[in-house]
């Protein structure tokens, strides 16, 4: 099914990216065809979000670790969503451990999807005032993300997990926001391994 979706789109978005090196498109047709680019790739990250989701419910998720420079690997996320918060006059706090590993051994493509799924949720829903990404170290790392949005202390668990992780829950702040967002995002966030 994945090569379904994710075959006429790159098709669009790989033709978008021939028609931007057209020599004869005006700059309004240049622009154009960069949001048509820009769409497809967020398109394109809402249907791997998705079947990922479906993976990991069926419990088929592989992560493939590998060492990586992690000081690069975080500022370069986070200048991504310093640009967004100040795009939305928000003020974005990075505060990394004092002493962050120069080498991680993880999946770079997971952490990083995690790590992005928090805080452009962190982002988009914090109409004012800050979003502060921090680092440490436990036993384990750990990434603290705090935003401006409120959810009611009863909906923060539910049995045995935190609802905040669950589409329905994004779904009450979706509907309660004018900003466009995939639900679907916190539940892959929370059920990753």
């Amino acid at each position: 099914m994945s090569h379904e979706l994710r075959t006429p789109l790159n098709g669009i978005m790989g033709y978008a990216q021939i028609l931007q090196q057209d020599k004869n498109c005006t700059p309004k047709q240049k622009e154009g065809i960069g949001i048509i680019y820009q769409c497809g790739t967020h398109l394109l990250t809402l249907i791997n979000d998705i079947l990922d989701l479906s993976k990991i419910e069926a419990e088929k998720l592989e992560l493939y670790p590998e060492n990586f420079h992690f000081p690069s690997f975080l500022t370069a996320l986070t200048e991504i969503f310093r640009l967004k918060a100040e795009q939305k006059k928000l003020t974005f706090t990075y505060l990394p451990l004092i002493e962050i590993p120069t080498v991680i051994d993880a999946d770079q493509k997971r952490l990083r999807q995690v790590l992005m799924n928090l805080l452009s949720n962190a982002v988009k829903f914090s109409d004012r005032g800050s979003v502060t990404f921090k680092v440490s170290l436990a036993t384990d790392l750990v990434a603290d993300v705090a935003d401006g949005v409120r959810v009611s202390p009863d909906r923060l668990l539910s049995s045995d997990n935190l609802s905040v992780f669950q589409a329905d829950v994004m779904d009450e702040v979706s509907l309660s926001s004018e900003n466009l967002s995939s639900p679907d995002q916190l539940s892959v966030t929370s059920a990753t391994p």
